[in-house]
Parts: C-alpha cells; sequence; structure tokens
C-alpha cells in the first residue's frame, strides 16, 4: 500500500510540475532584439551614431558605423548642411538574422527626454541592400536636422515631399547627373510634364514615376541664393511648421507666387538647362539628338514660304544665294558651342560641320560642298550608332 501510495504521489507532483513549466512557456513573450543587443554599444566621435548589436555580430559594428559616416559626408557635401544634430540621435541596430534578409527598417521616434531618434535596423547585416541603406541614411539624417531645428525653437516640423529628399539622394550620384537631365528634357520636350502646380505637389504623379525627374527638380534647391542655400531655406520653413505647397517652392525657386509664371520659369530652367554640362567630357544620346537639331539654317525673319529654315541638303541647293551664305557664316561661329564640354568625337563632328559652313559661306561649288557634307553627316552617323543602345561616350 504504501509503495502504491508513494507512486501515485509521484505522479501526481510530476504532472503538477510539467503543467507549471507549461504555463510559465506560454506566459513567456519571445525577447525582443533589444534583449539580445550587446550591452556596451559604440558611438561616433559626436555622439550623433549609435551602433547595437548581439555578441555573435561585434566584427560588424566598426564597419557599418564608418559606412553611415562616410554616407552622412557625401549628404552633407552635396546639400551643404552639418548633419551633427544637438537634439538627437541615429540608433542603428545590427540583427542576429542570416536568412538573406536585405530590408533595412527605419523608424522615427521622439524621446521623453524632448530629443528626436531615427533608428535603423539592418535585419541580416551580411545581405544588407547597400542602395536602401544608402537611402536611409540620408532620411534620417535630413529628418534629424529639420528635428534638430524645430526642437531648438519649440515648433511643431512639418514633412518635406519625399520625392525631394530621394531628388536629393539621387543627385549625390555624379554619373546619372547627365542622363538624369536628358530624360527630364526629353519628357518635357515632348510635353509629358505637367504644369508646375502639379509637378512641385507633395504628392507629384511624375516625380515618383521618373526619379530623373526628382533629382533635376531637387538640384535647384542645391543652389544658394543670398549666400544661403535654397534646401536649408526650405528646411527652416519646415522646421517652423509652414506647409509644403507649390507656391513655397515657387517663392524658394523664383521669386513669386504666381504659379503661371513659375510654369513659364520653369520651361525656361529646363530650355537653359539643354546646355549644362553635368559631366564634362560627356555624350550621351540624347546630347547627340539635340546636336542634330541644331543642324539647320534659321532665317532671322520667318516667310511664309521657309519659316523653318533650311536643311543643309536644300542650303547647297541655294548656295549662291546671300542670305544662304551669311546665315552659313553665322552657324559655322557658333556650332561648335554645341559640342563644348562634351568628349571629342562629338567636338570633332562639330569641327567636321564647320569646315561643311564655311565652304558654303566662301561659295564654294555644289560638288565640293556634298562631299564635306557627306563626310560630316558619315561622322555623325557612326557617333549617333555608337550611342544609339545607351554607350557613353567619355573623355577622362
Amino acid at each position: 500500500m504504501m509503495n502504491i501510495g508513494r507512486s501515485r504521489w509521484c505522479i501526481c507532483f510530476f504532472m503538477v510540475l510539467s503543467w507549471t513549466v507549461c504555463c510559465v512557456a506560454q506566459n513567456q513573450t519571445p525577447r525582443s532584439p533589444k534583449d539580445r543587443l550587446f550591452t556596451v554599444p559604440i558611438y561616433s566621435s559626436d555622439g550623433t551614431i549609435r551602433i547595437r548589436s548581439p555578441r555573435d555580430k561585434i566584427g560588424w559594428r566598426s564597419p557599418v558605423l564608418l559606412h553611415i559616416q562616410r554616407v552622412r559626408t557625401e549628404l552633407a557635401r552635396v546639400t551643404h548642411l552639418k548633419l551633427t544634430p544637438r537634439n538627437g540621435i541615429l540608433d542603428v541596430i545590427i540583427g542576429d538574422q542570416t536568412d538573406g534578409d536585405t530590408e533595412v527598417v527605419l523608424t522615427r521616434y521622439r524621446d521623453p527626454q524632448g530629443g528626436a531618434k531615427e533608428q535603423l535596423l539592418l535585419k541580416d547585416p551580411s545581405a544588407t541592400d547597400l542602395l536602401k541603406f544608402r537611402r536611409a541614411i540620408c532620411i534620417a539624417f535630413l529628418r534629424l536636422w529639420v528635428m534638430d531645428v524645430a526642437i531648438e525653437n519649440d515648433t511643431k516640423p512639418e514633412d518635406v515631399p519625399m520625392w525631394l529628399i530621394e531628388g536629393v539622394i539621387r543627385c549625390q550620384d555624379r554619373d546619372n547627373r547627365q542622363l538624369d537631365l536628358d530624360r527630364t528634357i526629353q519628357l518635357w520636350s515632348h510635353g509629358c510634364l505637367p504644369p508646375a502646380s502639379e509637378l512641385f505637389a507633395f504628392k507629384s504623379l511624375a516625380t515618383d514615376q521618373e526619379p530623373a525627374v526628382a533629382a533635376v527638380l531637387a538640384s535647384w534647391f542645391l543652389d544658394r541664393r543670398n549666400n544661403l542655400p535654397i534646401l536649408e531655406t526650405l528646411l527652416r520653413k519646415a522646421a517652423a511648421g509652414t506647409k509644403w505647397s507649390p507656391i513655397v517652392a515657387a517663392k524658394l525657386l523664383e521669386s513669386t507666387d504666381d504659379l503661371v509664371l513659375f510654369d513659364q520659369k520653369i520651361d525656361q530652367r529646363l530650355l537653359d538647362e539643354r546646355r549644362v554640362v553635368k559631366l564634362p567630357g560627356l555624350s550621351t544620346r540624347e546630347i547627340v539628338h539635340r546636336f542634330g537639331l541644331g543642324l539647320y539654317l534659321y532665317p532671322e525673319s520667318f516667310s511664309e514660304t521657309k519659316g523653318f529654315g533650311y536643311t543643309f541638303q536644300e542650303a547647297i541647293v541655294h548656295s549662291e544665294t546671300p542670305e544662304i551664305r551669311r546665315l552659313a557664316r553665322s552657324l559655322a561661329d557658333r556650332i561648335r558651342l554645341g559640342a563644348v564640354g562634351r568628349d571629342s568625337t562629338l567636338f570633332e563632328v562639330a569641327k567636321s560641320y564647320e569646315v561643311f559652313l564655311r565652304a558654303l559661306a566662301d561659295g564654294k561649288k555644289p560638288g565640293e560642298l556634298s562631299k564635306l557634307l557627306l563626310t560630316a553627316d558619315g561622322m555623325r552617323q557612326q557617333l549617333e550608332e555608337k550611342v544609339s543602345t545607351g554607350e557613353l561616350l567619355v573623355d577622362r
């Protein structure tokens, strides 16, 4: 009897013990990433960047910190902003995943002490998408800059359009500047861009669908006015609580609140941008195309019969006409300007057309003019074939 009683007691004890363990296991929540963090984080020298990680990811802390500092330095150079907030911090958490997750998660907080915090989580540091990482770093520091000014002035900040921030980030890519400009001018010249009131809206369909357009618009805010970067003026307004609108952009860029006039000014800007050299020594498909559009002799006063100008072939037919010779000499003096700052191939093409135009202005025979034009057209066609596939011709 005693053995039976003792056995029953043991069985009951283990049943109660098992039930208790199960209850504890069920009530225990999974540990968050914060619970597994390395207890001693590292900081940047100015204290505005903090890197935390699990013990087994400690080797990632210094490389991540170094990368963030480099991205911040480049962003500061482009924006002319001092990106060392006195009332905020970028808190970077290096996750412990090893599943190839490339995502970068950025979250902003307002500390109970009154400061601002941008928290950036790298789920799997070995698989992190560097472009997403760079984008998150730039967004974080620009938002911290705005919050820093707002905290110091005790104001409630407003957001700036995300397309503007994305455009500023894209402006750092020097090699894409000319391609972005070419794409924007192409869209504009084909009437594919909306009026300025829509183009500069907080949520702009054109800039969302065409990152190149966002980059070109953002580049205008990186200029200076009255020795102060326009972007800094804009961000200070946002920090003070000024809500974004196209009129805000019009006032900053063109000193007007008339959106019709602003639209005209934007057209003029884009017209002027056609002659801008973003990357010296570079020729792209659009640059070569625009050069070709200038190969006409345009009369100073438009007539009903020839208001659109003469092709070079037509000019040869009328080579004895004094007006044709005068127009040829005028264009010969200017044609190299279309190749200034571009690669040497386009410059040689421009020179060949200059030889033709000067021969036309000097009254050479049609047969000789045709040979010179054939040579110039052949050089241009070879150039067009090279860039038609997207090849960039660059003199380094």
